[in-house]
């Protein structure tokens, strides 16, 4: 497959970072997808995502789920590119409700805001970080307040979708 499994992309991202993935891909290029550039000897370009490669050859995997063979003989050049090949521009054109729709149909849904549970893990990874400096109470009393915070990030969430 060219591009990454989308399965969970709604437990992962809120809508607004869906929509931004979307309108910039190449702004965050999911790793093992990058694309590379193979220029062979007989003047040929192919740009696709690196499946395998060995002694005798480099395997791609081009637009269209293609496998592209390239031996090694042939391969002129060879280069990483910062692009996705997934192009810029594709909600261009979709109306609203298109957009709503893709969105549901990618998993997405008008729920709690999936950068509350990061935020979380954040500030647990940031505790823990502390374990030596800081006593069990201050790093209580600091889980509480910034659990406390997000509690109320959530309610507010939860207050607007149903006003909706």
């Amino acid at each position: 497959m060219l591009g990454p499994d989308l399965g969970g992309l709604g437990e992962i991202y809120s809508a607004n970072e869906v929509l931004n993935l979307i309108r910039k891909p190449s702004e965050s290029i999911k790793s093992g997808h990058e694309t590379q550039e193979v220029k062979t000897t007989d003047g040929e370009v192919f740009l696709g995502r690196m499946q395998g490669s060995n002694a005798g050859e480099i395997i791609l995997v081009t637009v269209g789920n293609r496998l592209v063979r390239v031996p090694r003989s042939k391969i002129a050049s060879e280069q990483a590119r910062p692009t996705s090949l997934m192009p810029e521009g594709l909600l261009d054109g979709l109306s609203e409700q298109q957009t709503s729709d893709l969105l549901a149909y990618l998993g997405v849904r008008d729920r709690e805001p999936a950068w509350l549970m990061r935020q979380w893990l954040k500030v647990e990874g940031v505790l823990r970080s502390f374990a030596p400096q800081v006593s069990l109470k201050a790093k209580l009393a600091a889980l509480a307040a910034v659990g406390g915070a997000l509690v109320a990030a959530l309610r507010f969430w939860r207050k607007r979708r149903r006003a909706r």
